[in-house]
């Protein structure tokens, strides 16, 4: 009779995200925290593309914030994004820059904001690049484009 092989321990539980340790000292929220703050929190919208810049209240772009939300939570690639991006989109509380995402073709680049202890300005330490579903990256173009028309 065969020895069947043990099937392997199930996997450890996933420890809690990292917590960053900035160059000053100060502890940085981890990125999906911080990710999952900014899109939760931000009042305005300043859309910029072609040299047009909108600025916009959140409420008037709720449908760009649902996706938003969605394409943050896209899967990340290492590949690399051209270096000039078509579209910027700045989420912002308030006055304050908050979060980033920029868009050049397949690709996007979100950059969640991180306060600098020195100055409380915005400083943005945590990028990822990320290569959305094409559906909802068209949806995201045609919500920007119905947005600047505005």
């Amino acid at each position: 009779m065969p020895v069947m092989p043990r099937p392997p321990p199930p996997a450890a539980p996933r420890p809690p995200a990292p917590v960053a340790e900035a160059a000053s000292g100060a502890v940085v929220a981890a990125p999906v925290n911080r990710s999952i703050q900014v899109l939760r929190s931000w009042t305005h919208v300043r859309i910029t593309h072609d040299g047009r810049q909108i600025l916009l209240a959140r409420e008037q772009a709720a449908q760009l914030a649902r996706f938003t939300e969605l394409l943050v939570d896209q899967a990340r690639t290492q590949e690399a994004m051209p270096p000039v991006a078509d579209r910027r989109v700045e989420l912002l509380v308030n006055d304050r820059l908050a979060g980033v995402l920029e868009l050049a073709g397949p690709y996007a680049r979100w950059s969640p904001a991180a306060q600098s202890p020195d100055s409380g300005q915005a400083t943005s330490q945590l990028v990822e690049t990320l290569r959305p579903d094409r559906s909802l990256m068209q949806a995201v173009l045609d919500e920007l484009e119905r947005l600047s028309q505005r």
